[in-house]
């Protein structure tokens, strides 16, 4: 229980949160409950810190769930559950409030600094629907005023009037069909993405704007909502002024006050291409690193490939300087799927000898030393006159250490104000010696200025 104390402490400041906050360690034992989680879950922190967080929620059971957060312990690498893919992590006792989830999961240390744990940040992400729940109540109470002897239709465009100053303002893009799948009207950012005039859109349908095929769907879905009367959520892909982006879209049956008939469907929606760009990085990433073993493996049979290629030939053309020459072109050209390679990897990475002569850079590693790669390949990286060459010189123990004991090894280093975490492999030639060094640069930054804004806190 002191250890729990103490963890409650150090993370004691997570208390005032207005997000559910817990932290598990690697067995998946609660070791911390912030008291939005208690009020959420109506379950107190002293009955479930030191349980197994399954036992209270299952999904935390399923391999799913389970294979996805051991990445956080064994890598050290953040993970995002967002809301369109996992609705709720954590059900609420008040489940009119709590709808949607999208949870963050962060490596943290304990106090000691010898155990890495995985803090959950839990957040809220009903306010958009309760924002459109207040949009239609507006528009509800807009149709009061006009008169029951007017059509559907007519109503609407009366009330477009109204709100057109509050419609206008808003960065979200809206439009109102009529129940004939008609457009009524629309604000000016819909109409941006139309190349038209808000007024233009007047009687016009989805044909006059989309692809056939994309047109159809739309009304499929509008026909839906009308004969369901039920509001509607979904993400989509669409081109908007020439660029592909993702957008979330809420379409909301529009009823008639006075006999509660649906005249109508209001669309309203917003690009979130920023944020799934960001989830895809995220499990791009966790894809990668489970297929780095397998990308470092082929690198040496790509290598082992090239050199025997350069025996043979050297064999045949070793009394010939032209060609020499020649082989020397083939070598460079043998080599070129070894670059493609580790072009593929994001991380910066490169092949270098022992003595630091680099034979192959990824665009990552060269960006970031701001050097074409032409300019890279077969120089002395510890000679070079950059301030990359200071940062390899300080690593060069590390080269040597792997180059000796002939087996892989990684470590942590800092360089202008940033964290790195480094993964140095040996690649062999025929007779089993080291022949060349794969060096693999990670930025893990953003994960030590979260420990240390954590542990100053304490």
């Amino acid at each position: 229980m002191n250890e729990y104390k103490t963890i409650e402490k150090k993370f004691s400041v997570l208390d005032n949160m207005p997000e559910g906050v817990f932290i598990i360690r690697k067995d998946f034992t609660v070791v911390f409950w912030n008291r939005c989680l208690e009020e959420w879950t109506e379950i107190a922190k002293n009955e479930i810190v030191g349980t197994k967080i399954g036992t209270s929620f299952p999904c935390f059971n399923s391999q799913e769930y389970r294979s996805r957060i051991q990445t956080v312990f064994e890598h050290g690498t953040p993970v995002i559950f967002s809301a369109s893919i996992h609705s709720c992590i954590i059900p609420s006792k008040f489940s009119d409030q709590m709808q949607a989830q999208y949870a963050v999961i962060t490596p943290v240390l304990e106090p000691k600094g010898k155990e890495r744990l995985a803090l959950f940040s839990l957040h809220d992400v009903t306010d958009q629907y309760r924002q459109i729940q207040s949009y239609k109540k507006m528009y509800d109470r807009a149709q009061k005023e006009i008169t029951e002897r007017k059509k559907a239709e007519n109503a609407l465009r009366v009330s477009e009037n109204k709100y057109k100053i509050l419609v206008e303002n808003l960065p979200q893009k809206i439009f109102l069909k009529d129940k004939n799948l008609t457009y009524i009207s629309c604000n000016e950012n819909y109409a941006r993405d139309l190349n038209i005039k808000p007024y233009e859109i007047d009687k016009k349908t989805d044909y006059d704007f989309y692809p056939k095929a994309l047109a159809e769907k739309h009304r499929t879905d509008d026909k839906r909502i009308i004969k369901s009367g039920q509001i509607e959520y979904a993400e989509e892909k669409r081109i908007l002024r020439g660029k592909e982006r993702w957008i979330h879209i809420i379409k909301i049956p529009v009823t008639e006050k006075a006999g509660g008939n649906i005249i109508g469907v209001l669309g309203i929606f917003w690009d979130i291409t920023k944020r799934r760009k960001a989830e895809n990085m995220l499990k791009e990433s966790m894809r990668q690193g489970k297929k780095r073993a397998e990308t470092l493996q082929s690198l040496y049979g790509e290598v082992k490939q090239s050199k025997n290629a350069t025996l043979n030939l050297l064999e045949d053309l070793q009394e010939d300087n032209i060609k020499r020459k020649k082989l020397e072109f083939e070598l460079i050209r043998s080599r070129e799927t070894l670059r493609s390679t580790i072009d593929a990897i994001s991380e910066s990475a490169f092949l270098m000898g022992g003595n630091g002569k680099i034979y192959s850079i990824n665009k990552s590693a060269a960006q970031k030393m701001g050097i074409d790669i032409k300019k890279l390949v077969y120089q002395n990286i510890y000679k070079m006159n950059s301030p990359i060459s200071t940062v390899m010189k300080s690593r060069k123990k590390y080269v040597n250490k792997v180059i000796r004991s002939k087996k892989a090894l990684q470590f942590e280093d800092t360089s202008s104000g940033k964290y790195f975490l480094n993964s140095v492999y040996p690649v062999f030639d025929e007779a089993g010696k080291v022949d060349r060094i794969v060096f693999l640069e990670y930025d893990i930054t953003d994960r030590k200025l979260l420990e240390e804004k954590l542990i100053q806190t304490e």
